[in-house]
């Protein structure tokens, strides 16, 4: 599912090339020349921030020993915490370019490669038994007939 939050970088990175979103939401702050490399510097930092929250996922879900569904049910706080590194990588990239004109459209989108790829990751491909775990683990699992 990490691939799917990949294909959401590219796809959007084409579409602002290809003057989709560009010829009508970006600023005049910044040229079309300027604003690909800085789009693909930031999206790529919130993918990375994602694949490695969704391999620390994994590798805790595997290390922790199974004690019962209940018990089980305080891993959602590590999940939880993990969750935030690609949201943090966007908090920091509205700080750091508080003095340019970048249209707020770019930024949904790194909210979405980033809250997309770890969510889909983990709820749908999470070790047995912390599999429900994850939000929205069971609707999207329903959705995509896992199980």
């Amino acid at each position: 599912m990490t691939f799917v939050g990949a294909i959401l970088m590219w796809v959007t990175a084409m579409a602002f090339d290809n003057d989709y979103i560009l010829g009508r939401f970006i600023t005049e702050g910044m040229s079309k020349e300027q604003f690909i490399p800085f789009y693909s510097f930031w999206a790529t930092l919130v993918f990375v921030g994602s694949t490695i929250s969704t391999i620390l996922w994994y590798v805790l879900a595997c290390i922790t020993p199974n004690r019962g569904s209940e018990q089980n049910l305080s891993m959602r706080a590590p999940w939880a915490i993990l969750s935030l590194i690609p949201l943090i990588i966007t908090v920091i990239f509205v700080f750091v370019n508080q003095q340019k004109q970048v249209e707020w459209l770019c930024i949904l989108f790194f909210l979405a490669i980033g809250c997309l790829g770890y969510l889909l990751s983990t709820a749908l491909n999470s070790p047995h038994p912390f599999t429900y775990i994850p939000l929205l683990s069971r609707e999207l699992r329903k959705i995509f007939k896992i199980d």
